[in-house]
């Protein structure tokens, strides 16, 4: 089987990780970092780095949040692809249900992703 993997640079350590020397993995991309500042351009995004693999793997794990416009971008994918079902990057890396107790114990906790610790995000 032939993978693709388009997603978040805030994922890459992870998947890097997880993913090294699996032959089935013949794709990575990763998006800009903050793109879901801007719901609709990630969406168009989104769509056209998918869409591009079309005939060149088998299926696509689409690494990142819904971020407030991928709820349903599969109905407009060409390639079989599965996401992350988490409301944004820290949900998916913490887990939805573990951000949510989080949020509920202090209600302005902010998290620090390695990757925004990395990006030197303030």
């Amino acid at each position: 089987m032939k993978i693709g993997i388009v997603a978040c640079e805030t994922f890459r350590r992870e998947l890097e990780f997880i993913t090294a020397g699996d032959s089935d993995i013949v794709h990575r991309e990763y998006l800009e970092f903050e793109l879901h500042e801007y719901p609709e351009e990630l969406k168009r995004t989104v769509i056209q780095k998918v869409n591009a693999l079309q005939g060149k793997v088998d299926a696509v794990f689409l690494g990142s949040g819904i971020c407030q416009s991928l709820k349903d971008v599969g109905e407009q994918l060409q390639v079989p692809t599965i996401m992350i079902g988490a409301d944004d990057c820290v949900g998916a890396l913490l887990t939805q249900k573990e951000c949510d107790r989080e949020r509920k114990i202090c209600t302005g906790t902010w998290f620090a992703t390695p990757a925004f610790c990395e990006m030197d995000e303030e």
